[in-house]
């Protein structure tokens, strides 16, 4: 059977769970696809039956032969059509509200992170057909939105701690069928009370028919960023790829395999693109048969748009460089204000996909720069990097050094654009996308960033270093399971790997697993360049919540003498309180007042034992007063401390 070659952005297909859903992931797999949306049960029925333990194992086996290292980014659930979280039927809507709960619960056990789903329709008066797009909804319209936030609000509120992101999907706007305009999405996400837990699915067929015309770039662009500018930026998770049998604006839903509709090219080259530059999945829901040659139509359709996600890619640095070549004087001018020069004429006849390459000036050029960034300065390789790509705009090494440059100096607002250009110009860039995660993950982004590392993990899925960073950005988002898994990987990859062990100490101490825990962090401590003191307070952390208390203290004991820092002090003070030994607990924690008189956890403790030493002994005014003046210090260094405020409130100190 033909094979699909890889490309960066992962195009799979809705294919049948009959006989079991694992039987999707192996078709997608026969069929060289990169991911597979699936209906985890009947989409046509009310009642749903319990998950077995036997298909759970079978799911996840098919995900191990099919290599999904990442399978969080391949795999996605598709919703009955029954639900309508916008109904006006009270009984009807919470059903629906039921139906999505269970789907989310359903997805959360077979690991897979995203849940696609129709807004509703709102059963009122339909909006007249000529209502311009990112126009105010009608009133029947926000009752409808109205009540779909108020139902995913109740699904949040009893499913806290899942994982799974529920996405809105774009629809035609048939009858009174919300979400066929963006701005109804955007109206959605801003009225619910976790707008993190909803994100969007785009279909292409259904923006047609509603209206938005994407037969030219500017059209197809405009539309994206419509779905952005209401939703919030990278809000678009998976995209259903299907053309359009219905004109634009028709309002009528029914696909037409890729090419033969009237989205248009331009239409799946910019949303195309798009998946690529955020990591979203493409999912595509064309008919289910064959060409006239025998092969399966999804191969087909899936080679049709690999072929034009590289030309999209591609086509914005074209046009740049080309109007580049044109004339100089039409072209912003340089990073240093000065015109940039024509760039050379062979410049501009990269093939769609080719990697442009430093010629023997270029090569040169780039050793200098990295010879300077090496060397810490800064300035003279961040020059450097620019005159060459005043050069050459195109040379991905050159936008890499950009983004080190400012990487090494912590500039991460500056860094980021930079390796995002370079993954654009080299697909298969580890150091691009790897440089682009950090960058996100130093700013919080923490979506991006697993975005931007799972990509780096698909070129080199042995590098520890991505795995561990995958790790902590997973930590960061307090998700531990998923940091687990990660950070189990690289130790295996890299055993003597400090960074590994202590992550993997971490991801156990957050999922509730201190005795494993332990041993990581014993096991770091005994490697080479291990960072002391940082593993011994993650050390007495783990001990305490293993019940290991005298063995925590005697930790907190051996940090104080590396390091006999207030924070060092503060941990011997916790730990002799919670052996009961508290006066040798104060003493501690009147060190760590000594050592640094503003470091409020240590005046915390003090307040504590000299509450504690004032309730077993009412008259003595010494600790009522060493414990309203350690409060009163503690919230004069830090006041937005609402423990210690009750505290001080409800003992009147």
């Amino acid at each position: 059977m033909a094979r699909l070659s890889t490309q960066p952005v992962r195009i799979g297909s809705h294919l049948s769970v009959a006989g079991g859903a694992f039987h999707a992931v192996d078709e997608a797999i026969e069929l060289g696809l990169d991911g597979v949306q699936v209906f985890t049960c009947n989409q046509r029925q009310w009642s749903v039956p319990p998950l077995k333990e036997e298909d759970l194992v079978a799911w996840r086996g098919a995900l191990v032969r099919a290599g999904w290292v990442d399978a969080g980014l391949r795999t996605v659930s598709h919703n009955s059509y029954l639900v309508n979280l916008a109904s006006p039927d009270a009984t009807l809507r919470e059903r629906s509200i039921d139906r999505q709960r269970e789907e989310l619960l359903r997805c959360e056990a077979m690991g897979i992170p995203c849940c696609v789903f129709h807004p509703g329709a709102h059963l009122g008066v339909p909006a007249p057909r000529d209502k311009p797009l990112g126009s105010a909804p009608t009133k029947p319209e926000l009752a409808g939105l109205k009540r779909i936030a108020k139902s995913l609000d109740a699904i949040h509120r009893t499913t806290k701690g899942l994982r799974v992101t529920g996405l809105l999907e774009t629809t035609a706007g048939s009858g009174s069928t919300l979400g066929y305009d963006a701005a109804q999405l955007g109206i959605i996400r801003g009225l619910v009370n976790d707008p993190e837990r909803v994100a969007v699915c785009v279909d292409t067929c259904h923006m047609t028919a509603a209206g938005y015309d994407m037969t030219t770039r500017a059209g197809a662009e405009a539309a994206v960023a419509a779905v952005e500018e209401a939703c919030g930026a990278a809000s678009i998770r998976v995209v259903h790829a299907n053309d359009s049998v219905g004109a634009v604006a028709s309002r009528k839903d029914r696909h037409a395999h890729i090419g033969s509709g009237t989205c248009g090219r331009t239409c799946f080259e910019a949303i195309l693109r798009r998946a690529a530059d955020i990591g979203a999945l493409v999912i595509m829901e064309t008919p289910k048969e064959q060409d006239t040659h025998g092969t399966p139509m999804d191969v087909v359709n899936a080679n049709l748009l690999r072929k034009w996600a590289r030309t999209g890619a591609r086509s914005i640095a074209v046009i740049v460089l080309l109007a580049c070549a044109i004339s100089s004087t039409g072209c912003r001018r340089g990073w240093n204000g000065a015109a940039p020069k024509p760039m050379p004429v062979q410049r501009s006849g990269l093939a769609p996909g080719e990697v442009a390459q430093p010629n023997a000036t270029e090569q040169k050029q780039l050793d200098q720069a990295s010879i300077a960034l090496a060397d810490g300065d800064y300035a003279a390789a961040l020059s450097q990097f620019r005159t060459i790509l005043q050069e050459n705009p195109l040379l991905p090494q050159a936008w890499i050094g950009v983004g080190d440059t400012h990487s090494v100096q912590q500039q991460w607002r500056d860094a980021a654009p930079a390796y995002e250009r370079a993954s654009r110009l080299d697909v298969e860039s580890y150091d691009a996308y790897y440089g682009l995660g950090v960058s996100r993950h130093m700013m919080g982004q923490y979506v991006e960033a697993v975005r931007a590392y799972h990509r780096a993990l698909s070129i080199r899925p042995t590098d520890a270093t991505a795995n561990v960073s995958m790790a902590m950005v997973y930590m960061n988002m307090g998700e531990p399971r998923a940091a687990v898994a990660y950070a189990e990987r690289a130790v295996r990859l890299a055993p003597d790997n400090v960074q590994a062990r202590i992550q993997l100490g971490v991801a156990y101490d957050m999922s509730g697993r201190p005795a494993e825990a332990i041993t990581q962090y014993t096991a770091a401590m005994e490697l080479p360049a291990a960072p002391m003191v940082h593993i011994l307070v993650k050390l007495i952390g783990a001990q305490t919540a293993d019940g290991r208390k005298q063995e925590a203290m005697a930790t907190a004991e051996e940090l104080v003498r590396l390091d006999p820092s207030a924070q060092s002090w503060e941990r011997l003070g916790w730990t002799r309180f919670q052996l009961g030994q508290y006066e040798e607990s104060w003493a501690a924690y009147r060190k760590g007042t000594e050592v640094d008189s503003r470091y409020y956890p240590c005046w915390n403790g003090v307040a504590i034992n000299a509450i504690n030493a004032w309730l077993a002994d009412t008259s003595n005014a010494n600790a009522e007063a060493a414990a309203r003046s350690a409060i009163r210090r503690s919230l004069e260094i830090r006041p937005d401390q609402p423990r210690i405020a009750k505290l001080a409130s409800q003992y009147q100190l």
